[in-house]
């Protein structure tokens, strides 16, 4: 097996998660032997990374950022109250982020706040506007 193949069927398991992707990490790393000794250790840290997002510890921090920001991205109340809740999601997915040591686990909570500091933004300018 080459590892472009390898690829394959790590991107077709990982865009699927119905087996819980405990199971496909199982199936694919049975596949790393076949590989060609350059590249097994980038398919062993692949598999790593996505079992450390299947973590129970790694699943409660996104969950919990995501209902952060849903919070924080409610549209209810004054334009002023809306900034303050947006920039104190920003500050709680952070904190949580904060909670992880991985790397990529913290990168992808992190990408939570994105939309949220556009949203902050955006209520921001409108605020500006209504000042005028």
């Amino acid at each position: 097996m080459d590892y472009a193949e390898f690829l394959t069927a790590y991107k077709q398991a990982y865009g699927d998660w119905s087996n819980g992707g405990t199971a496909d990490v199982a199936r694919l790393r049975a596949l790393v032997p076949q590989l060609a000794e350059a590249d097994r250790a980038k398919a062993e840290f692949q598999l790593t990374q996505w079992e450390s997002e299947l973590s129970p510890q790694a699943s409660d921090r996104m969950q919990r950022a995501t209902e952060a920001m849903a919070r924080a991205g409610d549209p209810e109340g004054e334009l002023e109250v809306r900034i303050e809740r947006a920039l104190t999601g920003i500050r709680e997915i952070t904190a949580i982020a904060e909670e992880s040591s991985d790397p990529d686990e913290q990168h992808a909570i992190l990408s939570l706040n994105e939309s949220l500091a556009m949203l902050a933004e955006s209520l921001e300018a409108d605020a500006r506007e209504a000042q005028k």
